[in-house]
């Protein structure tokens, strides 16, 4: 599941926990982060990304919670290519570091399928 901070992402409850493939990538405003959904999905069992722009993190390594200017607000900045960022996070480890550098992805065409 992917999606914009936000109520909608209460949908994660009726994921498919057995799956191990079971993701949630949240983007965020760039420097907010709300553990809301984070919490839930590692309650679950179901692997959470957050992802500012370009920077992905993940469990263990995430932000301290913060609500900036504008992050109750309307729009979320992505500059970068959301498809890269998650084909990114879907076909990396889970065994890994918890920081992702999406950037070297970002320009690159996707191969279709």
């Amino acid at each position: 599941m992917m999606g914009v901070h936000g109520n909608g992402l209460t949908h994660l409850l009726w994921m498919n926990t057995q799956n191990p493939r079971s993701t949630v990538i949240e983007f965020f405003y760039p420097g907010g982060f709300a553990e809301d959904y984070e919490f839930t999905s590692r309650a679950l069992g179901i692997r959470h990304y957050g992802v500012w722009d370009d920077q992905v993190f993940t469990s263990p390594d995430i932000p301290p919670v913060a609500y900036p200017d504008g992050f109750q607000g309307n729009e979320i900045p992505l500059s970068k290519s959301i498809r890269n960022i998650a084909r990114v996070v879907l076909t990396t480890s889970w065994k890994g570091s918890s920081r992702l550098d999406c950037s070297a992805t970002v320009g690159r065409k996707a191969k279709s399928r």
